[in-house]
């Protein structure tokens, strides 16, 4: 597995403040009267207030970059998988998957453009809300169902883990998690359940609530039918097959269509 890492937040430099040499005066030569002693004084105090305060704000901004630098993760990866349950080398896929996790807001995003059969996706995965989202990005619609935490690892433990595939002390479990769902009709009208994340991601998007179909939850061998959405975020290969998307497009057709009568 090849994964390529970078922090969100770039790094710079820190400049250092500008000292400026007084010329000398002749000590012996040169006198000085208390006023002017005490004036000179007061300004060295200052200068060097305002110096170490000037440090002290660089120090703090640094120490907060570096802190948000660690929970801050965005990186991309090649993750393999066997088709149709084979995990033999022979049989074996891979394929990019673009992620992004938010420890402070504790919400990870996936992207996979490209899956072998399935539909390019954006997966919104928000901890605080417990819910997941899935962009459609060929239909332009949103789906949202409960999170799974039996398959979606927490942003933490997600950066944790990526660090370990890294260093290679992790191997993927290619085993795939099959989840089959079917869409409810009509879309939802109140997003404030789904969490302000997932919500802000499908602003403008028909969103639809996703339920279990027969409540299965299988890791076995299928065949692959209907429409599906894929990723890897931190357990297994998640699978998620949905049973009636052709129901979904049909509706939207006559809704459509019926919006179209209305304005003429």
């Amino acid at each position: 597995m090849t994964i390529i890492t970078k922090p969100i937040t770039e790094k710079k430099k820190l400049e250092q403040p500008l000292v400026i040499n007084e010329s000398e005066a002749d000590v012996e030569s040169a006198v000085v009267s208390p006023a002017v002693y005490h004036k000179r004084n007061s300004w060295v105090l200052l200068l060097a207030a305002l110096l170490f305060l000037s440090f002290g704000i660089i120090g703090c901004t640094f120490i907060y970059r570096s802190v948000h630098r660690n929970t801050n993760f965005r990186g991309w990866c090649h993750v393999p998988y066997g088709l149709n349950g084979d995990n033999s080398l022979a049989s074996r896929s891979t394929f990019n998957e673009e992620f992004e996790v938010d420890v402070e807001k504790n919400y990870a995003t996936v992207r996979v453009p490209d899956f072998s059969g399935g539909r390019a996706a954006r997966f919104i995965h928000d901890f605080n809300a417990n819910m997941t989202g899935i962009i459609d990005m060929i239909g332009d619609r949103c789906f949202v169902m409960p999170l799974d935490r039996r398959v979606i690892v927490p942003p933490t433990n997600m950066i944790d883990l990526v660090n370990k595939m890294w260093g290679g002390y992790y191997d993927i479990d290619m085993g795939r998690v099959r989840r089959r769902m079917r869409v409810v009709i009509p879309p939802l009208s109140d997003m404030k359940p789904v969490g302000l994340y997932i919500a802000n991601e499908c602003e403008g998007k028909s969103t639809y609530m996703l339920a279990p179909y027969h409540n299965i939850l299988y890791k076995r061998s299928t065949s692959i039918n209907g429409e599906f959405f894929a990723e890897f975020a931190g357990q297994n290969l998640q699978q998620i097959d949905v049973v009636n998307m052709a129901a979904v497009e049909d509706y939207e057709k006559q809704q459509n269509a019926a919006l179209a009568d209305l304005q003429h």
